[in-house]
Protein backbone atom coordinates (compact mmCIF):
# COMPACT_ATOMS: atom_id res chain seq x y z
CA UNK A 1 0.00 0.00 0.00
CA UNK A 2 1.60 3.78 -1.22
CA UNK A 3 2.02 6.12 1.63
CA UNK A 4 1.60 10.13 1.18
CA UNK A 5 5.31 11.82 1.74
CA UNK A 6 2.78 13.91 4.40
CA UNK A 7 1.91 10.70 6.25
CA UNK A 8 5.68 10.44 6.78
CA UNK A 9 6.11 13.50 8.25
CA UNK A 10 6.05 13.52 12.64
CA UNK A 11 6.45 9.36 12.47
CA UNK A 12 8.47 8.48 15.22
CA UNK A 13 11.29 6.22 14.21
CA UNK A 14 12.19 3.29 16.18
CA UNK A 15 15.63 0.62 16.04
CA UNK A 16 14.13 -2.84 15.18
CA UNK A 17 17.01 -4.38 17.41
CA UNK A 18 17.21 -2.33 20.35
CA UNK A 19 13.15 -0.55 20.16
CA UNK A 20 14.87 2.41 20.74
CA UNK A 21 12.79 5.70 19.53
CA UNK A 22 15.63 7.38 17.81
CA UNK A 23 13.59 10.64 16.89
CA UNK A 24 10.72 11.90 14.64
CA UNK A 25 10.39 12.52 10.84
CA UNK A 26 10.82 15.76 9.75
CA UNK A 27 11.76 15.74 6.08
CA UNK A 28 11.79 13.32 2.96
CA UNK A 29 15.06 13.09 0.74
CA UNK A 30 14.30 12.77 -2.88
CA UNK A 31 16.93 11.54 -5.54
CA UNK A 32 17.22 14.75 -7.98
CA UNK A 33 17.41 13.03 -11.10
CA UNK A 34 14.37 10.10 -11.25
CA UNK A 35 13.36 10.97 -7.97
CA UNK A 36 13.58 7.92 -5.54
CA UNK A 37 13.76 7.69 -1.83
CA UNK A 38 16.66 8.53 -0.64
CA UNK A 39 16.56 8.67 3.03
CA UNK A 40 14.65 10.50 5.74
CA UNK A 41 15.66 13.47 7.90
CA UNK A 42 15.33 12.67 11.72
CA UNK A 43 14.84 14.86 14.31
CA UNK A 44 16.01 14.09 17.87
CA UNK A 45 17.23 14.72 20.99
CA UNK A 46 16.61 18.35 23.15
CA UNK A 47 18.21 20.62 20.35
CA UNK A 48 16.34 18.71 17.79
CA UNK A 49 19.47 18.06 15.40
CA UNK A 50 18.91 17.18 12.05
CA UNK A 51 20.20 13.26 11.27
CA UNK A 52 19.90 11.13 8.47
CA UNK A 53 18.33 7.84 7.99
CA UNK A 54 19.10 6.04 4.34
CA UNK A 55 16.10 4.33 2.72
CA UNK A 56 18.19 1.30 2.67
CA UNK A 57 18.40 1.29 6.44
CA UNK A 58 14.49 1.31 6.42
CA UNK A 59 12.97 -1.77 7.48
CA UNK A 60 9.23 -1.09 6.98
CA UNK A 61 6.60 2.00 6.96
CA UNK A 62 4.58 1.07 9.75
CA UNK A 63 0.89 2.85 10.47
CA UNK A 64 2.34 4.52 13.26
CA UNK A 65 6.23 4.18 13.16
CA UNK A 66 8.91 3.86 10.75
CA UNK A 67 11.43 1.29 11.72
CA UNK A 68 14.88 1.67 11.12
CA UNK A 69 17.22 -2.02 11.22
CA UNK A 70 19.39 -0.71 13.65
CA UNK A 71 20.23 2.53 16.01
CA UNK A 72 23.61 2.71 14.29
CA UNK A 73 21.92 3.19 10.55
CA UNK A 74 20.98 6.98 11.74
CA UNK A 75 23.77 8.90 10.27
CA UNK A 76 24.44 12.67 11.45
CA UNK A 77 24.59 15.69 8.97
CA UNK A 78 28.61 15.78 8.92
CA UNK A 79 28.65 11.57 8.58
CA UNK A 80 25.63 11.72 5.65
CA UNK A 81 28.03 14.38 3.63
CA UNK A 82 31.05 12.33 4.07
CA UNK A 83 29.66 8.89 2.87
CA UNK A 84 27.64 10.81 0.12
CA UNK A 85 29.08 13.64 -1.01
CA UNK A 86 27.34 14.59 -4.02
CA UNK A 87 24.27 13.91 -2.06
CA UNK A 88 22.13 17.09 -3.35
CA UNK A 89 20.97 18.03 0.14
CA UNK A 90 21.76 20.55 2.97
CA UNK A 91 20.91 18.64 6.26
CA UNK A 92 21.34 21.27 8.76
CA UNK A 93 24.20 20.24 11.76
CA UNK A 94 24.33 21.42 15.45
CA UNK A 95 28.10 20.45 15.08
Amino acid sequence: MAQRVTELLGKVVVSANSGERLGTVSDVLLDDTDHHLVGLIVRRGLMKSEHVLPSAAVQTFGRDTVVSRTAADLLSAKEWRARFPAAPVDVRTDD
